[in-house]
């Protein structure tokens, strides 16, 4: 998809909360052929309003039942995680499209991204 992309003249990136090691291990786990940059103050997803916050008491079941300390894995003094989002943002800096889901599994539908980028250039 990121070739279509592009021949329409867009670009494809992530925002990972998560370290810079860690968003550059998902890169090449992943061969991701776009850039994965790291919001390690978690100012992006608070700005686009995708952050999720922990509450007191998942975060001690976290830190409890998987050993899992958030803060420490993202680099931020937060127990903050982005909430699933798609964008497409146009050169003026206008939000053309959004899709944001908490369900992870869920996902924007390539074909409507390619429609959303094929309308924006007519």
């Amino acid at each position: 998809m990121n070739s279509e992309v592009q021949q329409l003249g867009g670009s494809i990136l992530a925002v990972s909360v998560e370290k810079p090691d860690h968003s550059l291990s998902l890169v090449e786990k992943h061969e991701l052929s776009f850039p994965v940059l790291s919001d390690v103050k978690a100012e992006v997803i608070q700005a686009y309003r995708v952050a999720w916050e922990f509450s007191k008491e998942l975060q001690e079941g976290y830190l409890k039942y998987f050993k899992l300390n958030l803060t420490e894995w993202n680099q931020s003094p937060e127990w903050i995680l982005p909430i699933p989002a798609t964008f497409i943002i146009d050169t003026q800096h206008k939000i053309r499209f959004r899709f944001v889901q908490s369900d992870y599994t869920k996902r924007a539908e390539p074909s409507e991204l390619l429609n959303t980028l094929k309308n924006m250039i007519k």
